[in-house]
């Protein structure tokens, strides 16, 4: 299966900042390119083709501005590598059943701003790598380490044994402020699905819960704004 990433910006971040990625660049024949754009092109020489508009709608129905690259498919970082390289891996961000793109690419970005080491998610009921996910990490993506199991509670069993410590976001009775929270060095940073937040079946395997304090409960926060404050909390209290 091809991948592609479409839209004027989000292409060229990609042939600026990860050429190795890309296999080929679809321009639609009525547009004209920038100076600045046209000698991205030469310098990376990659292959371009001119398209008329019928065929890039045939490729994406999606707003492509009339930019759209075939990239190479994402690889994912095999799971079993944090337990043989645990050095390189102090902060991990752990994804259960996120289910909207625009989320996924959002918190992929915060996780990158904030140097989460690894996302470790569900290899079903997740959130596909797509292109939705790719131009909302704002170019991120192809940065960052994600690797999926097959069974979330297993994998965080096998992390806890390496040392580990479980931070579960919950809003529990038993729940604490995150201000609170003294992250240690090796840390699982557990978020949840939109709807139902993180499973009680991970909570219970989770080390501590803690909650974002609001000033109005009148809803909680959408998931890729609270893994933002999360990680910000966590970069804090590590000084």
């Amino acid at each position: 299966m091809k991948d592609f990433l479409y839209g004027r910006k989000p292409v060229f971040n990609i042939l600026q900042n990860s050429p190795e990625i890309v296999i080929s660049v679809y321009i639609q024949d009525s547009i004209s390119l920038s100076k600045s754009e046209t000698e991205i092109l030469n310098t990376l020489k990659v292959s371009v083709t001119k398209l008329p508009r019928r065929k890039m709608d045939d490729i994406t129905l999606e707003n492509h501005q009339g930019i759209i690259c075939e990239v190479k498919e994402f690889q994912y970082t095999h799971f079993g590598d944090v337990g043989k390289n645990i050095d390189k891996y102090n902060t991990i961000l752990c994804l259960d059943k996120i289910q909207d793109p625009h989320n996924m690419g959002a918190i992929i970005r915060s996780a990158t701003l904030f140097g989460v080491d690894l996302i470790l998610m569900l290899d079903h009921d997740q959130v596909a790598i797509n292109a939705t996910v790719f131009k909302t990490s704002a170019g991120t993506l192809f940065k960052t380490k994600i690797a999926r199991v097959s069974n979330l509670s297993n994998a965080i069993e096998q992390l806890k044994k390496n040392g580990y410590w479980i931070y579960c976001s919950a809003l529990a009775d038993d729940s604490v402020e995150i201000d609170q929270i003294k992250f240690d060095t090796k840390s699982v940073i557990i978020v949840g699905n939109e709807g139902e937040g993180v499973s009680k079946k991970i909570q219970n395997i989770s080390d501590y819960k803690f909650k974002i304090e609001t000033k109005n409960i009148i809803d909680s926060l959408n998931v890729s704004v609270a893994t933002g404050i999360i990680l910000h909390s966590l970069s804090k209290s590590r000084g």
